[in-house]
């Protein structure tokens, strides 16, 4: 009885396997999202290092890998190509490397996936939470990214050596604030990732200039927008 609930259990973890498989390659796909050789398998080996952590740090809201796929992320992909678009040399891996901030990464999201993604392009992953950064630091190591650094502390006070060349943000504030803590650091366009369009927040700029686009993440039924900051 217990080889054969083993065997279930393994035929189970298969199946699941393969449907996260699908729904990433299909939503690249649909993202006409080019990966570059292994970067599908480091996404799913970041998924599945995520759920690994997640049940003993509660990293973020449990769902079955499926729905991670989506959720997390080609959520994060679908800003892959505006970020390679905007960024100097973005689309040149003969160019120097441009430096991206992805401020409040939190479990490395979305930085980590683009990076994967982007391997032309430098990331700091930058977050105030010990646990979070331990687990980006963590899971950094185990992919063998070596375009990515993990800085743990508060936005306020982080001083890095040098301007970044751009910064991407995930549910971190209104953009207001986004706006406050990312410009002294940053000397290019700011990607702030949305949810509904965010009206209220972008009256609140005071004239400062940006640009605001919807964003279709395949395989997730919820508004979303990206939001530029010049």
């Amino acid at each position: 009885m217990e080889a054969g609930a083993a065997s279930l259990a393994a035929a189970a973890a298969a199946r699941a396997g393969a449907r996260t498989r699908a729904v990433l390659a299909a939503g690249t796909g649909a993202l006409g999202l080019a990966l570059p050789p292994g970067a599908e398998e480091r996404l799913l080996s970041f998924l599945a290092e995520l759920r690994r952590w997640n049940r003993a740090y509660n990293l973020v809201a449990d769902a079955p890998d499926a729905a991670w796929a989506a959720s997390h992320l080609l959520d994060s992909l679908s800003i892959a190509a505006p970020l390679r678009d905007l960024v100097p040399g973005g689309g040149d891996r003969d160019a120097p490397a441009a430096r991206v901030l992805d401020l409040g990464t939190g479990a490395g999201l979305p930085g980590i996936p683009l990076a994967i993604a982007l391997p032309e392009l430098r990331f700091v992953l930058l977050d105030g939470n010990g646990k979070k950064v331990r687990f980006c630091r963590h899971a950094v190591a185990a992919l063998g990214l070596a375009n990515v650094e993990v800085a743990e502390g508060r936005a306020e006070g982080f001083a890095p050596c040098a301007p970044f060349d751009a910064a991407v943000v995930r549910a971190v504030g209104s953009l207001a604030r986004i706006r406050a803590l990312v410009r002294p650091c940053c000397r290019g366009p700011v990607l702030a990732m949305k949810g509904r369009h965010p009206a209220r927040e972008l009256a609140e700029l005071d004239g400062a200039p940006f640009e605001v686009a919807p964003l279709r993440v395949p395989g997730l039924d919820a508004e979303r927008h990206l939001v530029i900051l010049r």
